[in-house]
């Protein structure tokens, strides 16, 4: 996710969509064909348009709806409905500029958001009011958000700082500064008790949430690690990568990487969100939404674009049928995954339903 101001730091839009020709600058790997399978597109809500840029979207657990962070620092919440138009909710303006990341607490009566100009506020929906600002959160802009659990929030900055929050007493309990750039994703696992990070720097670190520090990290890469996602029951990590490619670790072996899906294209995967336990879709910066599989690792199609603009932002809606995405072209789309559970190919992973996943 960038900023349009900021977006020097990682893509550019002219050239995303000088580069979606196919190309690939890896002789040595596997590559996918140039020309992914259009997946059928199914029912869904219509797209609902903006005049701004977007940042962030994300489906609330429990309702059909929305949030949505701006460039402008803006944050709103939509209904959406496959038979009618959406409506807003409401329109949040506490934040000086872009409005970075917004996730929902599980239960959905609390939108977190983190902002470029460093703080981090909770929303009460039931009242629609400011509960909480923490106006200096962080000592640089917060790039990303994740909600552990009932009580603790973690975010992760410019800086490649990660803080975990306590919300029964807005402080922070965990600060660490392991990665030399942005904090693009992060995630938690294994019953909440770790936190996994990417960075910019092109490493995966896991933090002990028990233990308040630092628990292993990858080797840097050479390519910044954008995103995030946990699938097989939380056994398989896949990063998405600024060359194109999704990489896999396997829980707990944080410096050893197990496989990687390149696309066969410099393309930056800069989205990911998991359908099911073995599918997942992927936002890249040619703007396409893709699907693809967990061993065997494969992209089975594409299920529309965002133009060349690109994909910023993924999230499944509460009944898990519906992707939602956003991107530079100031709309949200909807996307129908209802039935791409059909595509899956046959598993190639030889203890699927004998392991079980992290304890």
């Amino acid at each position: 996710m960038s900023d349009v101001s900021d977006s020097s730091d990682r893509s550019d839009i002219d050239e995303a969509s000088d580069v979606s020709d196919g190309s690939d600058s890896s002789d040595d790997e596997p590559k996918q064909p140039n020309s992914d399978p259009q997946i059928g597109a199914g029912c869904a809500p219509a797209d609902i348009p903006f005049e701004t840029i977007l940042t962030d979207v994300s489906c609330h657990p429990t309702r059909d709806a929305v949030a949505i962070g701006t460039v402008d620092g803006d944050a709103f919440v939509h209904s959406y409905a496959l038979d009618g138009p959406s409506r807003e909710l409401l329109h949040l303006t506490h934040h000086r500029s872009s409005c970075r990341k917004l996730r929902f607490s599980a239960d959905g009566s609390i939108l977190f958001t983190g902002s470029k100009d460093q703080s981090l506020c909770m929303v009460d929906l039931n009242s629609g009011a400011l509960a909480q600002r923490l106006p200096e959160a962080h000592s640089a802009s917060i790039y990303s958000l994740c909600v552990v659990d009932e009580h603790l929030l973690a975010s992760g900055d410019d800086d490649g700082c990660v803080k975990v929050w306590d919300r029964r007493t807005n402080a922070a309990v965990m600060e660490c500064r392991e990665s030399d750039d942005f904090i693009s994703d992060l995630a938690a696992g294994d019953n909440h008790r770790v936190l996994l990070a990417t960075s910019g720097d092109g490493t995966l670190t896991a933090f002990n949430l028990r233990q308040r520090a630092l628990q292993l990290q990858s080797e840097p890469l050479e390519d910044e690690f954008l995103s995030l996602a946990l699938l097989k029951h939380g056994r398989k990590v896949l990063v998405g990568a600024g060359d194109g490619s999704v990489n896999l670790f396997s829980w707990g072996r944080w410096d050893n990487m197990d496989d990687r899906l390149p696309l066969g294209r410099s393309q930056a995967v800069d989205s990911l969100a998991a359908i099911t336990e073995d599918l997942y879709c992927l936002g890249t910066a040619d703007g396409r939404v893709r699907v693809a599989s967990v061993l065997p690792n494969k992209c089975l199609g594409v299920l529309g674009s965002h133009g060349h603009f690109p994909v910023e932002s993924l999230s499944v809606s509460r009944d898990g049928h519906l992707v939602a995405s956003c991107s530079h072209d100031q709309r949200v789309k909807f996307w129908d995954v209802s039935s791409v559970e059909n595509l899956r190919p046959p598993s190639e992973d030889f203890f699927a339903g004998l392991e079980a996943g992290p304890d």
